[in-house]
């Protein structure tokens, strides 16, 4: 979770906030920990609104406010909306039992809609999917969210549970006689003016959707961020399968509790917390609500195959913040923390841009070697003239020259930062983030 600071100031410094933010940007990209489109907007005016990284590196396009972005599990807020809907209709009732829609479900008789769209129901998280390549049929996936017993009782605790939106996705075709995609086009997208928004069918990407990028290894076996190939999305349509674009989600946030497609009632229902959880998520009905001091925010997060994001939805200040990443490990949380505190005008961690210094093979052989801080043990070596470093079990990242005995990683918030004696390397600063270790060569 990020942290909500106090919103006591009401008058923000965009223009300062601009400037601070883009070279924020800038410096996270720089180490590899975003790639994608952020959007800021204070009631509804967009303040900032930018893409870092290539949106697709085969095609060589940039991210930016164009680019569409597969949204994950962010689909749930408008799966919510289109049950909510069904309520309204009085084709459901939030305390009917899930095996009055789906008859001999285990434990439907103590699962209620409710418990589903809050994450209340005592379901497991996920489903195993015997082949993650293989679009399996939503009555299969019910089948799938079996369990011989429920993780509490249900609507005494909170745990995200994917496989309960698997069930409302199967509730929702049967009480209302559509299938997913045409219900949502028409009820809740078409009605607020989403029209960059929509379900994706994996063989049939929308035009302008960017590639997906996750952390993973090179032919040589070294660490990379390298383009994801999704087969399949896995859980069904009403789980994870939308796409949108920052503006779109702008639209969406500024609808939140207002948009005539549900009742008052039914928005009060949904943007209040069914059980609250100190410190973690606060569940309502298809969306979480984070509290501050002096503010709330509507908020819900995604994450797929190469993707990253989240809206955040700031009330009191009718601030606006969207992170769209096509990146699996996207700094979500680190940069609405930071775009806050810059708002706020108060202290933030900001990664050093540094720019790359060229050295000679013969001086960067000079680094090679093992190292050991008192907690790990890692080794520097040269391969194809460049150096990487290894450690922690993990594949070797490359690390470059910023400047005299001194190297960042391309994938990491890391500096090495080496110390001579007698013109002999004998050992380094490990500064990953704010936190430095000595380390001795051996």
């Amino acid at each position: 979770m990020f942290l909500i600071v106090a919103q006591e100031q009401k008058d923000f410094n965009f223009e300062e906030f601009v400037e601070k933010a883009d070279s924020y940007m800038k410096a996270i990209e720089n180490i590899g920990e975003f790639r994608g489109t952020v959007l800021v907007a204070e009631k509804g005016d967009i303040k900032f609104h930018k893409g870092y990284g290539m949106a697709s590196e085969r095609f060589d396009i940039p991210n930016g406010p164009q680019i569409k972005y597969r949204i994950g599990s962010i689909t749930k807020s408008f799966t919510a909306i289109c049950i909510l809907q069904q309520v309204e209709k009085e084709r459901i009732n939030l305390d009917d039992p899930v095996d009055k829609y789906l008859p001999n479900y285990p434990f439907g008789a103590q699962i209620k809609i409710r418990n589903l769209l809050s994450h209340t129901s005592g379901l497991k998280r996920d489903i195993d999917f015997p082949d993650k390549t293989k679009n399996y049929p939503l009555s299969e996936q019910v089948r799938m969210t079996y369990v011989d017993s429920l993780l509490y009782s249900p609507g005494s605790k909170s745990t995200y549970s994917n496989g309960g939106y698997v069930l409302l996705h199967a509730i929702l075709e049967k009480v209302s006689g559509m299938d997913y995609k045409s219900y949502v086009t028409k009820y809740v997208l078409e009605p607020m003016g989403l029209k960059q928004t929509g379900i994706e069918y994996t063989l049939m990407p929308p035009k302008g959707l960017a590639d997906g990028y996750n952390n993973g290894s090179n032919r040589d076996g070294n660490y990379s961020i390298v383009m994801g190939y999704l087969q399949s999305h896995g859980y069904s349509d009403a789980v994870g399968a939308m796409y949108s674009t920052t503006e779109d989600l702008l639209k969406f946030c500024r609808q939140i509790g207002k948009s005539k497609i549900l009742s008052e009632k039914s928005w009060k229902l949904a943007l209040t917390p069914v059980v609250k959880n100190k410190g973690g998520y606060n569940w309502g009905l298809g969306f979480n609500i984070l509290k501050g001091k002096t503010t709330t925010a509507y908020n819900h997060n995604g994450r797929t195959t190469g993707f990253r994001g989240g809206y955040y939805q700031f009330n009191e200040d009718d601030v606006t913040i969207i992170i769209l990443g096509n990146y699996n490990n996207a700094a979500r949380e680190t940069i609405v923390s930071a775009f806050q505190r810059i708002l706020l005008d108060r202290e933030y961690y900001q990664p050093t841009l540094h720019k790359v210094k060229d050295l000679p093979i013969k001086e960067l052989k000079k680094y090679v070697g093992k190292y050991k801080t008192n907690d790990f043990q890692f080794e520097i070596f040269e391969f194809k003239n460049h150096l990487y470093v290894s450690s922690h079990g993990d594949a070797p990242a490359r690390i470059e020259n910023f400047g005299e005995d001194a190297f960042f990683c391309k994938y990491f918030d890391l500096e090495l930062k080496f110390k001579r004696e007698k013109n002999r390397i004998i050992g380094c600063n490990w500064v990953f983030k704010e936190t430095s270790m000595p380390a001795k060569k051996i």
